[in-house]
């Protein structure tokens, strides 16, 4: 069995419900082919998140295959919110693919504590000019540990 079907049965003993998010940054694109072929084979489970009643479906950074999703959306129904924050909220918006968006600013950043700017410049911008919804990304801390990147790093989380 693979390990991603044995995470849907265990959400599924639970309760629990999954999405799948694509990391474009870790090993480059995926190829439309497999991405709509994932998609199709684990939005089905009773553990597959769906939002208005469509696949829930997201990815980290990709902005330079935007146009991939097009097809991906048209062929899975998902519901598409990606993580372009490297582009933010306007210029990611402006690609024309995506159904809504959620930033990667989770954590503080050195030695300032957290503040709600990006949030809420990703709320302004959605709601006043799209109407589209925005996934706040929540983490208590953030650790990698990935050689081949030379990306070795804990970051803290709020003190309180």
């Amino acid at each position: 069995m693979y390990p991603l079907a044995s995470a849907f049965q265990a959400a599924e003993s639970t309760g629990f419900k999954l999405f799948l998010s694509f990391d474009y940054a870790g090993a480059g694109p995926f190829e439309e082919s497999v991405v709509i072929g994932i998609i199709k084979i684990f939005s089905s489970h009773s553990a597959y998140y769906k939002y208005k009643g469509k696949p829930f479906v997201s990815t980290f950074e990709g902005p330079g295959n935007a146009k991939d999703w097009e097809e991906i959306k048209e062929k899975t129904g998902c519901f598409f919110v990606p993580s372009w924050s490297s582009l933010g909220a306007k210029d990611a918006l402006e690609l024309g693919t995506a159904d809504g968006l959620f930033s990667w600013a989770g954590w503080p950043w050195g030695n300032k504590d957290m503040d709600t700017y990006v949030d809420a410049s990703y709320l302004d911008y959605l709601d006043q000019d799209y109407g589209k919804p925005y996934m706040m990304p929540v983490s208590p801390w953030f650790y990698t540990n990935l050689p081949g990147y030379d990306k070795n790093w804990l970051w803290r989380g709020e003190l309180y």
